[in-house]
């Protein structure tokens, strides 16, 4: 059985990398592999900002950072999924994930913060004037007031 869900992912995994492929060529641009390094996590979701600086974040608290030139895996401080991340610049990015997980990057380390929930957060965004939300299972809702959410 194992070897079977081993199988079916690699499948998987083809068909979605043929369809980008074909997405690409049919665009008329190419893509380029930039895997940093081979991981055993799962890339959840990802994030760039308007100079090239991506943040991607994923299984057991991953995060990698790419600053224009290379990959670097970033501590998280958390074991917990990642599954969402978005920012308002290099040195001001959230990402959430499961168990109510909320971090915020602050240029230096991530810090976490503190929720009323332990809901698994999918999803963070922020309209840029200080309205920070984050949501997830069970329809949770969550906005940033002051230091708290």
């Amino acid at each position: 059985m194992k070897s079977q869900n081993k199988f079916k992912g690699v499948a998987i995994l083809v068909a979605a990398l043929s369809i980008i492929l074909l997405a690409g060529s049919a665009l008329g641009s190419q893509w380029e592999w930039m895997h940093p390094y081979p991981t055993a996590q799962n890339i959840r979701g990802a994030w760039m900002d308007s100079s090239g600086h991506i943040f991607a974040v994923g299984d057991a608290g991953l995060i990698l950072h790419h600053d224009g030139n290379a990959w670097e895996q970033m501590e998280s401080g958390t074991t917990e999924i990642l599954r969402g991340v978005w920012g308002l610049s290099p040195t001001g990015v959230f990402a959430v994930g499961d168990g109510g997980t909320i971090l915020y990057y602050n240029g230096i380390q991530w810090v976490a913060y503190t929720t009323n929930t332990n809901a698994d957060l999918r999803g963070v965004w922020s309209d840029g004037g200080g309205n920070v939300y984050a949501v997830g299972a069970n329809s949770t809702i969550l906005k940033l007031e002051g230091a708290s959410w």
